[in-house]
């Protein structure tokens, strides 16, 4: 059986994360967009897409075994934007700065994961916390404004300490994730 996987890390709102949440879904209330629920928060390293069943303890083993290489480290989570582009906005998100850690994690994992068939992706590495999917955006100008209010913020320092194997089930109201199995950074 087939299941829809990708690597991530926790993200924990703080106070001013949620603040900044709930005031963007406040001035963007009249756009259609598809808001994450502060629950599902994470930052994603690679999207692994259909995973046969059998290949999770090949992939359990391998995430082990780069997760004991990294110890934790701290993040910080900044700045508000959009994928594709203002013109074209697709993804609304916040950015994360001091992340040489993350993209190394990513490249170590994914280097590893190739022997079990896994693709690299492509393109540059921008870790991000997905706030919503913009369905469309009517007042571009709007949006416009609400990226230039955080241009420099920092909402939040957080520590990452582990990696996670999601499973992502797509269902009528979302998607749903359902943690597989937690990988601890550091020697044990």
């Amino acid at each position: 059986m087939m299941i829809r996987t990708f690597i991530a890390v926790d993200i924990i709102p703080a106070p001013a994360l949620r603040n900044a949440y709930e005031y963007i879904r406040k001035q963007l209330r009249s756009e259609r967009i598809s808001w994450v629920p502060e629950g599902n928060m994470h930052l994603t390293l690679t999207f692994l897409g259909d995973t046969a069943e059998e290949a999770l303890p090949g992939i359990f083993r391998i995430l082990d075994g780069v997760a004991v290489k990294f110890h934790p480290f701290e993040i910080e989570i900044a700045n508000a934007g959009v994928f594709k582009n203002l013109n074209d906005p697709r993804i609304l998100w916040l950015g994360c700065n001091r992340c040489d850690s993350l993209g190394q994690i990513k490249k170590e994992q994914e280097t590893s994961l190739s022997t079990l068939g896994f693709r690299a992706e492509n393109r540059i590495f921008l870790p991000h916390l997905t706030l919503g999917r913009i369905k469309s955006a009517c007042q571009p100008g709007l949006l416009q404004g609400v990226l230039s209010a955080y241009s420099g913020v920092v909402f939040q320092q957080q520590q990452i300490d582990r990696l996670l194997l999601y499973e992502s089930r797509l269902m009528p109201g979302g998607a749903e994730y359902r943690v597989l199995k937690q990988f601890l950074l550091g020697e044990r």
